[in-house]
Protein backbone atom coordinates (compact mmCIF):
# COMPACT_ATOMS: atom_id res chain seq x y z
CA UNK A 1 0.00 0.00 0.00
CA UNK A 2 1.47 3.35 -0.88
CA UNK A 3 2.45 5.35 1.68
CA UNK A 4 3.68 8.14 -0.32
CA UNK A 5 2.24 10.69 -3.09
CA UNK A 6 4.69 10.02 -5.21
CA UNK A 7 5.04 6.11 -4.80
CA UNK A 8 0.68 6.34 -5.23
CA UNK A 9 1.13 7.86 -9.37
CA UNK A 10 4.43 5.83 -9.50
CA UNK A 11 6.71 8.93 -9.71
CA UNK A 12 10.35 9.84 -9.47
CA UNK A 13 9.82 13.82 -8.00
CA UNK A 14 7.07 16.64 -8.11
CA UNK A 15 8.14 17.45 -11.89
CA UNK A 16 7.17 14.55 -12.89
CA UNK A 17 3.97 14.28 -11.08
CA UNK A 18 3.27 17.75 -12.34
CA UNK A 19 3.58 17.00 -15.71
CA UNK A 20 1.00 13.77 -15.60
CA UNK A 21 -1.32 16.67 -14.23
CA UNK A 22 -1.04 19.03 -16.55
CA UNK A 23 -1.04 16.33 -19.41
CA UNK A 24 -4.08 14.98 -17.99
CA UNK A 25 -2.66 11.36 -17.75
CA UNK A 26 -5.54 8.84 -16.75
CA UNK A 27 -3.76 7.26 -14.27
CA UNK A 28 -3.81 10.19 -12.06
CA UNK A 29 -7.30 11.02 -12.40
CA UNK A 30 -8.23 10.63 -8.49
CA UNK A 31 -5.34 13.47 -8.01
CA UNK A 32 -6.97 15.70 -11.01
CA UNK A 33 -10.51 15.64 -8.96
CA UNK A 34 -9.00 16.20 -5.37
CA UNK A 35 -7.11 19.43 -6.84
CA UNK A 36 -10.03 20.25 -8.39
CA UNK A 37 -11.78 20.09 -5.52
CA UNK A 38 -9.31 22.27 -3.71
CA UNK A 39 -9.25 24.66 -6.35
CA UNK A 40 -13.69 25.03 -6.75
CA UNK A 41 -15.59 23.43 -4.36
CA UNK A 42 -14.87 25.66 -1.53
CA UNK A 43 -17.41 27.57 -1.05
CA UNK A 44 -17.83 30.77 1.62
CA UNK A 45 -20.44 29.09 2.88
CA UNK A 46 -20.75 28.19 7.04
CA UNK A 47 -22.44 25.07 8.49
CA UNK A 48 -25.98 25.99 10.39
CA UNK A 49 -27.07 24.54 12.83
CA UNK A 50 -30.85 24.45 11.50
CA UNK A 51 -32.24 22.16 14.80
CA UNK A 52 -31.92 20.43 17.59
CA UNK A 53 -31.49 16.93 16.12
CA UNK A 54 -29.10 18.23 13.14
CA UNK A 55 -27.08 19.73 16.03
CA UNK A 56 -26.93 16.53 18.37
CA UNK A 57 -26.16 14.47 14.86
CA UNK A 58 -23.43 17.07 14.11
CA UNK A 59 -21.91 17.54 17.34
CA UNK A 60 -21.23 13.61 17.93
CA UNK A 61 -19.82 13.15 14.43
CA UNK A 62 -16.86 14.92 15.77
CA UNK A 63 -14.36 12.27 16.85
CA UNK A 64 -12.67 11.96 19.63
CA UNK A 65 -13.94 15.30 21.08
CA UNK A 66 -13.41 16.24 24.62
CA UNK A 67 -14.08 19.61 24.79
CA UNK A 68 -15.51 21.81 21.86
CA UNK A 69 -16.78 25.53 21.72
CA UNK A 70 -18.90 26.19 18.87
CA UNK A 71 -19.26 29.65 17.70
CA UNK A 72 -21.62 30.78 15.57
CA UNK A 73 -22.98 33.79 13.83
CA UNK A 74 -26.89 35.44 14.47
CA UNK A 75 -28.07 33.03 11.96
CA UNK A 76 -26.65 29.63 13.82
CA UNK A 77 -24.24 29.45 11.51
CA UNK A 78 -20.71 28.29 12.86
CA UNK A 79 -17.65 30.51 12.36
CA UNK A 80 -15.40 28.71 13.99
CA UNK A 81 -14.91 25.48 15.73
CA UNK A 82 -12.23 24.97 18.85
CA UNK A 83 -11.17 22.59 20.75
CA UNK A 84 -10.36 23.47 24.41
CA UNK A 85 -9.01 21.58 27.66
CA UNK A 86 -10.70 24.45 29.70
CA UNK A 87 -13.75 26.03 29.62
CA UNK A 88 -13.45 29.94 30.61
CA UNK A 89 -16.26 32.15 29.65
CA UNK A 90 -14.01 35.39 30.00
CA UNK A 91 -11.69 33.91 27.19
CA UNK A 92 -15.41 32.56 24.91
CA UNK A 93 -16.84 35.91 25.46
CA UNK A 94 -13.31 37.74 24.23
CA UNK A 95 -12.50 35.53 21.44
CA UNK A 96 -16.29 35.94 20.38
CA UNK A 97 -15.95 39.50 19.90
CA UNK A 98 -12.92 38.99 18.08
CA UNK A 99 -14.40 36.64 15.72
CA UNK A 100 -18.06 38.57 15.98
CA UNK A 101 -19.85 35.69 16.60
CA UNK A 102 -23.04 36.14 18.63
CA UNK A 103 -24.13 32.65 19.98
CA UNK A 104 -21.63 29.72 21.64
CA UNK A 105 -22.29 26.20 22.09
CA UNK A 106 -20.09 24.12 24.89
CA UNK A 107 -19.75 20.46 24.10
CA UNK A 108 -18.03 18.08 26.01
CA UNK A 109 -17.67 14.26 26.21
CA UNK A 110 -20.27 12.81 29.30
CA UNK A 111 -18.05 11.33 31.65
CA UNK A 112 -20.98 10.48 33.91
CA UNK A 113 -23.39 6.80 34.11
CA UNK A 114 -26.57 6.09 33.12
CA UNK A 115 -27.00 9.96 31.91
CA UNK A 116 -27.12 10.83 35.72
CA UNK A 117 -26.24 14.30 35.42
CA UNK A 118 -25.39 16.42 38.98
CA UNK A 119 -27.41 19.67 39.51
CA UNK A 120 -24.79 21.75 40.06
CA UNK A 121 -23.73 21.42 36.20
CA UNK A 122 -26.99 22.57 34.76
CA UNK A 123 -26.59 25.30 37.57
CA UNK A 124 -23.17 25.96 36.23
CA UNK A 125 -24.90 26.20 32.64
CA UNK A 126 -27.10 28.59 34.03
CA UNK A 127 -24.92 30.96 35.30
CA UNK A 128 -22.52 30.93 32.81
CA UNK A 129 -25.40 31.70 30.01
CA UNK A 130 -26.32 34.57 32.51
CA UNK A 131 -23.11 36.12 32.85
CA UNK A 132 -22.42 35.79 28.83
CA UNK A 133 -25.80 37.36 27.82
CA UNK A 134 -24.45 40.38 30.37
CA UNK A 135 -21.90 40.69 27.35
CA UNK A 136 -24.76 39.93 24.80
CA UNK A 137 -23.24 36.76 23.66
CA UNK A 138 -25.83 33.59 23.76
CA UNK A 139 -24.81 31.03 25.11
CA UNK A 140 -27.07 28.78 23.27
CA UNK A 141 -26.88 25.20 24.85
CA UNK A 142 -23.96 23.07 26.23
CA UNK A 143 -24.00 19.49 25.50
CA UNK A 144 -22.83 16.44 26.99
CA UNK A 145 -22.18 13.75 24.31
CA UNK A 146 -23.18 10.22 24.42
CA UNK A 147 -21.65 8.05 21.89
CA UNK A 148 -25.04 5.79 20.78
CA UNK A 149 -27.97 7.90 23.10
CA UNK A 150 -29.18 11.45 22.38
CA UNK A 151 -27.07 14.00 23.91
CA UNK A 152 -27.65 15.53 26.95
CA UNK A 153 -28.38 19.39 26.93
CA UNK A 154 -27.99 21.42 30.24
CA UNK A 155 -29.64 24.58 29.05
CA UNK A 156 -33.30 25.48 28.92
CA UNK A 157 -35.66 23.68 26.43
CA UNK A 158 -36.76 26.68 25.21
CA UNK A 159 -33.37 27.00 23.18
CA UNK A 160 -33.53 29.48 20.10
CA UNK A 161 -32.53 26.41 18.20
CA UNK A 162 -35.41 24.36 18.70
CA UNK A 163 -37.70 26.48 17.11
CA UNK A 164 -36.42 26.58 13.70
CA UNK A 165 -37.79 24.10 11.30
CA UNK A 166 -35.83 20.02 11.57
CA UNK A 167 -35.03 20.65 7.91
CA UNK A 168 -31.23 20.23 8.93
CA UNK A 169 -30.66 16.63 7.10
CA UNK A 170 -29.67 18.36 3.59
CA UNK A 171 -26.41 18.93 4.62
CA UNK A 172 -25.79 14.93 5.52
CA UNK A 173 -27.62 14.21 2.01
CA UNK A 174 -25.09 16.69 0.28
CA UNK A 175 -22.23 15.28 2.14
CA UNK A 176 -23.13 11.50 1.03
CA UNK A 177 -22.99 13.02 -2.53
CA UNK A 178 -19.47 14.02 -2.01
CA UNK A 179 -18.94 11.07 -0.22
CA UNK A 180 -16.39 9.73 -3.14
CA UNK A 181 -14.41 13.12 -3.18
CA UNK A 182 -14.67 12.74 0.37
CA UNK A 183 -12.75 9.92 0.62
CA UNK A 184 -10.11 11.07 -2.18
CA UNK A 185 -9.50 14.02 -0.22
CA UNK A 186 -8.56 12.15 2.91
CA UNK A 187 -6.82 9.32 1.34
CA UNK A 188 -4.51 12.18 -0.45
CA UNK A 189 -3.82 14.42 2.69
CA UNK A 190 -2.76 11.55 4.62
CA UNK A 191 0.09 10.74 2.05
CA UNK A 192 3.31 12.15 3.22
CA UNK A 193 4.49 14.36 0.20
CA UNK A 194 1.13 16.03 -0.76
CA UNK A 195 1.48 18.89 1.19
CA UNK A 196 5.13 19.23 -1.05
CA UNK A 197 3.60 18.96 -4.16
CA UNK A 198 0.41 20.85 -3.49
CA UNK A 199 2.89 23.92 -2.74
CA UNK A 200 5.17 23.01 -5.81
CA UNK A 201 2.02 22.68 -7.98
CA UNK A 202 0.72 26.11 -6.98
CA UNK A 203 4.24 27.83 -7.73
CA UNK A 204 4.45 26.58 -10.82
CA UNK A 205 0.86 27.63 -11.79
CA UNK A 206 1.12 31.45 -10.17
CA UNK A 207 4.55 31.94 -11.87
CA UNK A 208 3.52 35.09 -14.45
CA UNK A 209 0.10 34.95 -13.88
CA UNK A 210 -0.95 38.36 -13.63
CA UNK A 211 -2.90 40.13 -10.65
CA UNK A 212 -4.86 42.22 -13.03
CA UNK A 213 -6.63 39.73 -15.46
CA UNK A 214 -5.68 36.46 -13.81
CA UNK A 215 -6.73 37.27 -10.24
CA UNK A 216 -9.15 34.12 -10.20
CA UNK A 217 -6.58 32.15 -11.04
CA UNK A 218 -4.75 32.81 -8.48
CA UNK A 219 -7.11 32.59 -5.82
CA UNK A 220 -7.73 28.80 -6.70
CA UNK A 221 -4.14 28.37 -6.04
CA UNK A 222 -3.67 29.50 -3.33
CA UNK A 223 -6.73 27.33 -1.99
CA UNK A 224 -4.94 24.50 -3.33
CA UNK A 225 -1.87 25.37 -1.64
CA UNK A 226 -4.03 26.56 2.14
CA UNK A 227 -6.69 25.13 2.42
CA UNK A 228 -6.78 22.11 3.97
CA UNK A 229 -3.25 22.72 6.13
CA UNK A 230 -3.62 22.05 9.73
CA UNK A 231 -0.97 24.65 10.44
CA UNK A 232 -0.72 28.60 9.57
CA UNK A 233 1.69 29.72 6.74
CA UNK A 234 2.18 33.16 5.55
CA UNK A 235 2.79 33.48 1.81
CA UNK A 236 4.75 36.69 0.76
CA UNK A 237 4.23 36.98 -3.50
CA UNK A 238 6.21 39.71 -5.47
CA UNK A 239 4.66 41.07 -7.84
CA UNK A 240 6.40 43.15 -11.21
CA UNK A 241 5.86 46.28 -12.87
CA UNK A 242 4.05 44.35 -15.59
CA UNK A 243 1.47 42.68 -12.80
CA UNK A 244 2.70 39.58 -13.01
CA UNK A 245 4.28 37.04 -10.28
CA UNK A 246 8.04 36.64 -10.05
CA UNK A 247 8.14 34.97 -6.75
CA UNK A 248 6.07 33.61 -4.00
CA UNK A 249 7.72 32.73 -1.12
CA UNK A 250 6.60 31.10 2.40
CA UNK A 251 7.85 33.56 4.73
CA UNK A 252 6.95 31.99 8.37
CA UNK A 253 4.90 29.03 9.51
CA UNK A 254 3.63 27.37 12.65
CA UNK A 255 1.43 29.50 15.32
CA UNK A 256 1.75 32.74 13.44
CA UNK A 257 0.98 35.39 16.23
CA UNK A 258 2.96 38.28 14.29
CA UNK A 259 4.65 39.08 16.80
CA UNK A 260 7.77 41.32 16.17
CA UNK A 261 9.73 38.79 15.00
CA UNK A 262 7.80 38.02 12.46
CA UNK A 263 7.49 41.57 11.38
CA UNK A 264 11.07 42.00 11.60
CA UNK A 265 11.35 38.95 9.12
CA UNK A 266 8.68 40.68 7.24
CA UNK A 267 10.24 43.96 6.85
CA UNK A 268 13.57 42.07 6.06
CA UNK A 269 11.84 40.79 2.86
CA UNK A 270 9.80 43.98 1.58
CA UNK A 271 12.61 45.89 1.48
CA UNK A 272 14.25 43.67 -0.81
CA UNK A 273 11.38 44.10 -3.43
CA UNK A 274 12.71 46.03 -6.35
CA UNK A 275 11.47 49.22 -7.00
CA UNK A 276 8.30 49.30 -8.99
CA UNK A 277 7.55 46.18 -8.03
CA UNK A 278 4.55 45.52 -5.50
CA UNK A 279 2.99 42.85 -3.34
CA UNK A 280 0.75 40.45 -2.27
CA UNK A 281 0.59 38.47 1.01
CA UNK A 282 -1.96 35.46 2.09
CA UNK A 283 -2.52 33.41 5.27
CA UNK A 284 -4.52 30.44 5.88
CA UNK A 285 -6.80 29.29 9.20
CA UNK A 286 -6.78 26.05 10.20
CA UNK A 287 -9.74 26.65 12.25
CA UNK A 288 -11.80 27.38 9.22
CA UNK A 289 -13.37 30.63 9.84
CA UNK A 290 -12.95 33.34 6.62
CA UNK A 291 -13.26 35.61 9.31
CA UNK A 292 -10.33 38.63 9.31
CA UNK A 293 -9.46 38.83 13.85
CA UNK A 294 -8.75 42.02 15.28
CA UNK A 295 -5.33 40.54 15.55
CA UNK A 296 -5.40 39.80 11.92
CA UNK A 297 -6.49 43.73 11.02
CA UNK A 298 -4.12 45.62 13.48
CA UNK A 299 -1.40 43.57 11.76
CA UNK A 300 -2.44 44.10 8.05
CA UNK A 301 -2.64 47.61 8.92
CA UNK A 302 0.96 48.14 10.61
CA UNK A 303 1.99 45.69 7.56
CA UNK A 304 0.22 48.44 5.08
CA UNK A 305 2.29 51.10 6.51
CA UNK A 306 5.39 49.34 6.43
CA UNK A 307 4.99 48.84 2.71
CA UNK A 308 3.77 53.06 1.85
CA UNK A 309 6.90 53.65 4.27
CA UNK A 310 9.08 51.67 1.41
CA UNK A 311 7.31 52.74 -1.40
CA UNK A 312 5.95 49.22 -2.43
CA UNK A 313 2.26 49.04 -3.04
CA UNK A 314 0.39 46.57 -1.15
CA UNK A 315 -1.74 45.01 -3.64
CA UNK A 316 -4.16 42.60 -1.31
CA UNK A 317 -4.04 40.29 1.76
CA UNK A 318 -6.04 36.96 1.34
CA UNK A 319 -7.03 34.70 4.06
CA UNK A 320 -7.58 30.96 3.15
CA UNK A 321 -9.38 28.30 4.84
CA UNK A 322 -11.27 25.36 3.77
CA UNK A 323 -14.39 27.74 3.09
CA UNK A 324 -13.05 29.78 1.06
CA UNK A 325 -11.38 32.88 0.67
CA UNK A 326 -11.01 36.54 2.18
CA UNK A 327 -9.81 39.33 0.52
CA UNK A 328 -8.76 42.53 2.58
CA UNK A 329 -9.07 44.87 -0.35
CA UNK A 330 -13.06 43.71 -1.20
CA UNK A 331 -13.99 44.31 2.38
CA UNK A 332 -12.13 47.56 2.41
CA UNK A 333 -9.98 46.98 5.58
CA UNK A 334 -6.64 48.09 3.42
CA UNK A 335 -6.76 50.82 -0.13
CA UNK A 336 -7.41 49.86 -3.18
CA UNK A 337 -4.10 49.57 -5.19
CA UNK A 338 -4.98 47.89 -8.35
CA UNK A 339 -6.41 51.01 -10.32
CA UNK A 340 -2.92 52.75 -9.39
CA UNK A 341 -1.23 49.16 -11.09
CA UNK A 342 -3.34 49.49 -13.85
CA UNK A 343 -2.57 53.49 -14.78
CA UNK A 344 1.04 52.12 -14.52
CA UNK A 345 0.31 49.11 -17.31
CA UNK A 346 -0.50 51.18 -20.10
CA UNK A 347 0.88 49.09 -22.83
CA UNK A 348 -1.31 46.08 -20.96
CA UNK A 349 -4.23 44.28 -23.24
CA UNK A 350 -7.19 44.91 -20.83
CA UNK A 351 -8.82 41.99 -22.28
CA UNK A 352 -9.80 39.52 -19.50
CA UNK A 353 -12.17 39.19 -16.41
CA UNK A 354 -10.56 43.17 -14.62
CA UNK A 355 -11.25 42.63 -10.84
CA UNK A 356 -10.71 46.31 -9.58
CA UNK A 357 -12.45 49.14 -11.61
Amino acid sequence: MATTLLSLYNCKNNAELYKKVKENSPEIKNLKKFINFLAENQKNENIKLESRKFTNDYIRNKKNIEKMIFYLNGNNEILEEVPTKEIDAKEIIKYAYDIDAQHVILAEKNKYENSIIPVVLEKKAEKMKEEMERFEIELLDVVLINEKEENISLIFKDNPIDSIEQNGNSFFLKEQKNENIKIEKEKHLKLKGTEKFLKYYSEKEMKRLNVLTEWDKIEENLKIELSELNKEKFIFIEINKNGEIIKKENLFEGTINFSTVYLREFGKRLLNVNKGNSIMIAHNHPSGTLKASTADILITRKIEKMCKFAEIPLLEHYIISKHGIFSFVKEKIIDNQYPELKDQIKKQNQKGNIRWK
